[in-house]
């Protein structure tokens, strides 16, 4: 609601139902103060956007890297992380932060 107003937003478990995270990542770096982070994660994909069997979004790394960077937001960690269990398998994806320059 306030532009440049937050030192944090946390987006757990968000993306999977989000489809293009553009609109996602412009919102959060407005709504950042210089020095703010946000942080969230994506379940894992090889396309830029793809919807799994589970019916959840999946994003590549390369989608969210460019939704980050267009939104002028600088990525200061990307690591590998489980993020559930289906069955018996791990669902792959990725932990972000990423920080509004100032």
């Amino acid at each position: 609601r306030a532009d440049a107003d937050l030192d944090g937003i946390v987006a757990i478990d968000l993306a999977i139902y989000i489809g293009d995270l553009g609109p996602l990542c412009a919102a959060a770096a407005r709504a950042l103060r210089p020095g703010g982070l946000f942080a969230g994660t994506i379940e894992l994909g090889e396309a830029p956007v793809a919807v799994a069997a589970s019916g959840r979004f999946q994003h590549s790394e390369a989608h969210l890297r460019a939704q980050l960077e267009a939104a002028g937001l600088v990525i200061r960690r990307l690591a590998p992380i489980d993020l559930r269990l289906e069955g018996d398998a791990s669902i792959a994806g990725r932990l972000f932060v990423a920080e509004r320059p100032g």
